[in-house]
């Protein structure tokens, strides 16, 4: 099975018109099923080859997924308001990653620890990468939170 399932856009799931979505949220570029799929197939892969990637990497992978993960909640309102961002998280989780870690896990495992310090370097700059983004992507909420106090000292 090749991670993660690919999917296309699921705009399609989108209200068209914009009087149907709910309040404050515009269309998506990025939307949030193709980020909870990338999400998921990603512990599903870190579950089913934990064997097989050195410790250090497989947390860091890990940890990756735990931030992702932690964006779904608000992640329309994010990614309506930083769609580049959103998109280069998107990207890591759909395109990148998959290829690296595809690549070093087609490698024979006896042949594996002359290549897993350049597997997890690349890990730490997508990881770096959506961290960075992920980063930016918050503000989006920690802005409304700061201008909504901001209000209420008005």
């Amino acid at each position: 099975m090749h991670w993660p399932p690919w999917r296309h856009s699921s705009r399609a799931d989108m209200p068209a018109r914009a009087e149907d979505r709910p309040r404050g949220v515009r269309e998506s570029l990025a939307p949030r099923e193709d980020l909870k799929a990338a999400a998921d197939g990603l512990r599903e892969l870190l579950t089913r080859e934990s064997d097989r990637l050195r410790p250090d990497t497989w947390r860091e992978l890990w940890d990756l997924h735990a931030g992702v993960e932690a964006l779904l909640p608000a992640w329309d309102r994010m990614a309506a308001a930083r769609a580049a961002e959103a998109l280069d998280v998107l990207d890591v989780l759909q395109r990148h990653l998959p290829r690296a870690v595809d690549a070093f896990l087609a490698i024979p495992d006896d042949q594996k620890p002359w290549h897993a310090d350049e597997f997890a370097r690349q890990i730490e700059v997508l990881g770096r990468r959506v961290e960075g983004s992920r980063r930016r992507l918050t503000r989006v909420l920690t802005s409304a939170l700061e201008a909504q106090g901001e209000l209420l000292e008005d």
